[in-house]
């Protein structure tokens, strides 16, 4: 994230990934006051459960679905 806060673009994400016990998902917006540039982090807590896969895959597609919606704007 650091080297793309120095370009102009905005609305740049990032996915951080971790083992989890739960599905989870939190988001830290950072903006750059140099170049007013907007990072989006999300932080994303997977569980590694073979029952959970199902669920964590179908999470994790919709929620790259919203970023593509909100990029595409």
């Amino acid at each position: 994230m650091a080297y793309s806060s120095f370009s102009k673009t905005d609305l740049k994400y990032g996915i951080l990934c971790y083992p989890s016990d739960h599905l989870e998902l939190k988001t830290i917006k950072y903006n750059n006051r140099l170049n007013e540039v907007t990072n989006s982090i999300l932080v994303l807590g997977v569980p590694l459960k073979k029952a959970s896969i199902t669920e964590a895959k179908m999470y994790i597609i919709n929620e790259l679905n919203k970023i593509e919606i909100v990029t595409s704007l």
